[in-house]
């Protein structure tokens, strides 16, 4: 008996130094959990926007991690007052806030603690009462067949349980779909941890005949589908990318070529370059140099040779570093920029032009509305494509190099385009006679610049040395 009443003496002892080890409970903390919760929940609900924010909630953790009295004060608030109210809609933001929660050990001892009555106010609703104004309806026999019958399996047309949620509807069927979705998820994460919430799952799906979405065979379903989608574009790629390797690349780029190669000319007509100004000039004073010819009244030629000791008239310096220091530049540091603006003033399209117009308008049009989205076409495809071989991966960055080229030069002549203010050529009608004479002239012209390409590259492998040298040894 001694022993016993010692015993007892140092429990009681004990239970007191815990009871007065415990801290005491911050009241204005307290007052903010519980402000932020009904404020959260309760205030300024609308039905067509349940959600909370993500500051709400990080503002909400951050209290609630300091200490786990705050953890138990935040469940007694949603449990036992917002998930207890008579509007679906408050329930709903409530078990926001306890799916957060469920991250805190402490939150869900204290939940599995009392998990039927969580699944009572969350999925099968309380029973029809006549002095509650919830339930009034459901007791007087007017029950609202979508609270009590949707999202569940029947059996003989009748409702599994007679339960019903509070209004509004809409909020009603989001809270039962939400929580079989949380709870679906927590049975397979704590299941085995807390029996309480694995029996609540059985209870559900059993008693209750309610179907749970199963999230993880959906789940494993997408994916599936995704790969497949995957697989099927990836082999749609690899035929595009070989079609481009064998010859579309090609075909495509020769066709830009010549577009290129036409607007730059008919450009360049329109207002010349200072590089091809230079050209022309220094052209007519080198056949000056070479020989002078004068012709007389009788048709006699006498041609007058330039000495090179004349020293009464002064050669021009043809040396870029001499021009420089005649005009007063003595090294090489300086930028100069020369607009050609004040020579040619703002270019119109008048009569002596209108041909060269209206090639760069159906050029301009062709490379906007066909040449551009074909290399875009070309370069998604040779990005997205996968492959393994380094050789292919060596040669695909090769024709992406050639394709951004093309495209860069494309852009330049657009550019130019715009700031002579050519714009497309409008669209006009099949009976419009001029309209296709011009049209059928600028492609006479492609063609004819496409036919001078080729017989310079012919020329140019003709006097290449390599073949000079098969003829000599014919």
């Amino acid at each position: 008996m001694q022993t016993g009443g010692n015993l007892s003496s140092l429990l009681n002892r004990k239970q007191k130094e815990n009871n007065n080890s415990k801290k005491p409970i911050n009241q204005k903390t307290k007052y903010e959990i519980n402000t932020l919760l009904y404020n959260s929940c309760c205030k300024n609900v609308k039905e067509t926007e349940l959600f909370i924010e993500d500051e709400t909630f990080q503002k909400f953790k951050q209290i609630v991690k300091q200490d786990e009295a705050f953890v138990e004060i935040a469940y007694n608030q949603l449990l036992h007052n917002i998930m207890n109210k008579n509007n679906s809609s408050y329930r709903y933001l409530g078990l926001l806030f306890i799916n957060e929660c469920m991250k805190s050990k402490k939150f869900r001892q204290l939940l599995s603690n009392e998990f039927k009555l969580f699944i009572t106010l969350a999925v099968t609703g309380s029973e029809p009462n006549k002095t509650d104004k919830s339930t009034k309806s459901s007791a007087n026999g007017r029950n609202n067949v979508f609270l009590k019958n949707r999202n569940s399996r029947l059996n003989n047309g009748a409702a599994a349980f007679v339960q019903i949620l509070p209004p509004p509807e809409r909020s009603a069927f989001q809270l039962r779909t939400k929580a079989l979705e949380f709870i679906e998820q927590w049975n397979e994460v704590y299941g085995n941890q807390y029996a309480s919430i694995k029996r609540g799952y059985e209870y559900i799906e059993k008693i209750c005949k309610l179907q749970f979405p199963n999230l993880r065979r959906q789940y494993t379903e997408r994916v599936e589908r995704a790969i497949q989608r995957q697989e099927h574009t990836q082999q749609l790629l690899l035929n595009k990318y070989k079609k481009l390797k064998e010859s579309e690349l090609e075909e495509q780029l020769i066709l830009i070529e010549v577009v290129i190669r036409e607007t730059n000319c008919c450009l360049d007509q329109i207002v010349p370059t200072f590089d091809n100004l230079m050209k022309d000039v220094i052209g007519k004073e080198d056949n000056n140099e070479e020989e002078k010819t004068i012709v007389d009244e009788n048709d006699e030629e006498w041609e007058e040779v330039v000495t090179e000791n004349n020293e009464e008239e002064e050669s021009m310096p043809t040396d870029l570093s001499a021009m420089m220091n005649d005009i007063g530049i003595l090294t090489a540091d300086y930028e100069i920029t020369i607009s050609l603006k004040d020579i040619f003033g703002d270019t119109v399209e008048n009569v002596d032009n209108k041909v060269l117009f209206e090639i760069c308008k159906e050029n301009l049009r062709e490379i906007k509305f066909s040449k551009l989205p074909v290399l875009k076409d070309f370069m998604s495809t040779l990005t997205k494509v996968e492959l393994n071989d380094p050789n292919e991966i060596k040669e695909r960055q090769l024709m992406l190099q050639r394709i951004i080229d093309y495209k860069n030069k494309l852009q330049e002549i657009v550019r130019k385009c715009e700031e002579l203010k050519i714009d497309i050529l409008p669209s006009f009608r099949k009976n419009d006679k001029s309209m296709e004479e011009i049209i059928e002239n600028a492609r006479k012209h492609e063609e004819e610049v496409a036919d001078e390409i080729i017989s310079k590259r012919k020329l140019k492998i003709q006097n290449s040395p390599q073949t000079k040298k098969k003829m000599k040894r014919k």
